[in-house]
């Protein structure tokens, strides 16, 4: 798949970076069919037609079909104090794989770096190539960093917060029907009392995913997975 830039009347161009990619990394040339995706849900096969002539060197292409994807349901926003390095570009790709919409980093009292220092511009393109790859239609969005006062000022359906404090292992039959679910992942010395009080005020539910103590980017994940599956696609 490649990202869609623009199309009218049957004709797509792409930009410089998606088409130098295509042109230089996978060496495809006139007459190769290709898919297209514009990240907002439209999908397409196309047939690369030229490459034209002038700065960037864009790809001209011809779409043979478009359609439109709907996004999943629930909608499923990951607010989580994100790890160091490149394990989250790691948690980015696996989030894009499983389905959640919207990661927000989190502010917290014991965040190993401060969330204002990531580069988002990184982790969106990471979110990019992870939606080629498993061919997804509605890209996965990195959000600007923000408190759990923050994340739960936007009205709340139906929130998680994930801690091993917890009693709850069952998920309630809300959080299977609400049409967005927020789920709260500490940083690995955990929330504080104070952060962990926030979110419970905020209409969040205690939860206890499993018996171990897991690193942040498989606690994201298997929150992810978990809701997916209890709440498949409609």
């Amino acid at each position: 798949s490649l990202g869609l830039a623009d199309h009218e009347h049957g004709t797509a161009m792409l930009n410089g970076a998606q088409s130098h990619h295509a042109r230089h990394v996978l060496r495809l040339k006139p007459g190769d069919q290709v898919e297209l995706f514009d990240g907002h849900g439209a999908t397409c096969k196309a047939t690369i037609e030229r490459w034209s002539i002038g700065p960037g060197h864009t790809a001209e292409l011809e779409m043979t079909g478009l359609d439109h994807e709907h996004p999943l349901q629930p909608a499923i926003d990951v607010a989580a104090a994100l790890p160091k390095g490149p394990r989250a570009a790691d948690l980015v790709n696996s989030l894009s794989q499983l389905g959640a919409d919207r990661i927000i980093p989190l502010r917290c009292q014991r965040s190993a770096i401060d969330p204002d220092r990531i580069n988002r511009q990184r982790l969106q393109r990471a979110a990019i190539e992870a939606a080629k790859q498993c061919r997804r239609a509605h890209l996965l969005k990195i959000d600007q960093p923000q408190t759990v006062v923050q994340v739960l000022a936007e009205p709340l359906e139906a929130g998680l917060l994930a801690t091993p404090k917890a009693q709850r292992r069952t998920l309630p039959p809300l959080m299977t029907s609400a049409r967005r679910i927020v789920v709260l992942i500490g940083p690995e010395g955990g929330f504080t009392d104070q952060e962990t009080d926030e979110a419970l005020g905020g209409g969040c539910i205690a939860w206890n995913m499993g018996p171990q103590i897991m690193r942040i980017e498989t606690a994201c994940a298997a929150a992810v997975a978990i809701l997916r599956y209890l709440a498949p696609a409609v």
